[in-house]
This record gives C-alpha cells, structure tokens and sequence, in this order.
C-alpha cells in the first residue's frame, strides 16, 4: 500500500495525512475480517452509523 500511495500521488503531504491513510486502511482492514464490505461500512460511518468491531 506504501509503494501505491507514493506512486498514484507522489507521496504524502504531511504527517498527519500519512496518519489519516493509515487509521482508514486499518477500519477497512478490520470491517473485511469481520465480514462487512468496506464501502457499505464506509458509507454508514460517514452517514454518523458508527460501527465497532465484535468482541467475541
């Protein structure tokens, strides 16, 4: 994902755009474990549905 992000765009601007990449890449890493499709659990996030991973 790394070599991806800096060829599609250069590289990232700043640091916290680089943390930003990250912590999405994460939620859909963990919402595909569980199951779910990452654009349907995107959507819902940004719609203010929060969704957190099962515990179990």
């Amino acid at each position: 994902m790394i070599k991806l992000q800096v060829k599609t765009s250069g590289g990232w601007r700043s640091l916290d755009g680089a943390r930003h990449l990250r912590r999405i890449r994460s939620f859909i890493s963990t919402a595909g474990k569980q199951g779910y499709a990452a654009m349907a659990k995107l959507t819902d996030l940004f719609a203010g549905n929060v969704w957190l991973r099962s515990t179990t």
